[in-house]
């Protein structure tokens, strides 16, 4: 009697095999909410993951809406496109855009998910401004504790 790995490769059983990849490309758009996050995105983009964009880190007065006015076309054609978005944010940050940048996504159609890069010596007190704002908006939040990670996870997911 044949073995089931024996059987799985006979000509017979090819017929029934997909000719095709099981998972299709992603279009996944990355947006940095601070500074630490924008660093994290250029490292990914020079890694082949282009579709990031990072918003300013600080920004007060009138030169806010200046400073936002740019980089929020660039998140509307980011998410135009966009099959899904994670949000880039790091320990040093507080993810003050997240609810804006989270509501944009939705009013598309665009699940919403995030990473928190912090590495493992950032306390309790340093994380919960961040890691509260991202879990009212990601339906999956990873915290990670290495950058490799982030890249590690967007490659599994074909981005």
């Amino acid at each position: 009697m044949a073995s089931e790995s024996a059987r799985a490769c006979s000509a017979a059983e090819a017929a029934f095999r997909v000719p095709y990849a099981n998972a299709r490309r992603r279009r996944i758009a990355l947006v940095a909410l601070d500074a630490g996050a924008a660093g994290l995105a250029a490292r990914l983009a020079e890694q082949g993951f282009p579709r990031a964009v990072s918003l300013p880190a600080e920004a007060s007065g009138g030169a806010w809406l200046e400073a936002l006015l740019a980089p929020a076309r660039e998140v509307s054609g980011l998410l135009a496109e966009a099959d899904h978005l994670f949000l880039l944010a790091s320990a040093e940050g507080d993810a003050a855009m997240a609810g804006a940048v989270a509501d944009a996504a939705r009013e598309r159609g665009v699940p919403v998910s995030a990473f928190l890069v912090a590495p493992a010596a950032a306390d309790d007190g340093t994380l919960a401004r961040p890691l509260s704002r991202l879990r009212q908006v990601a339906k999956m939040l990873v915290v990670a504790r290495d950058e490799a990670d982030v890249a590690a996870v967007l490659t599994a997911l074909r981005a």
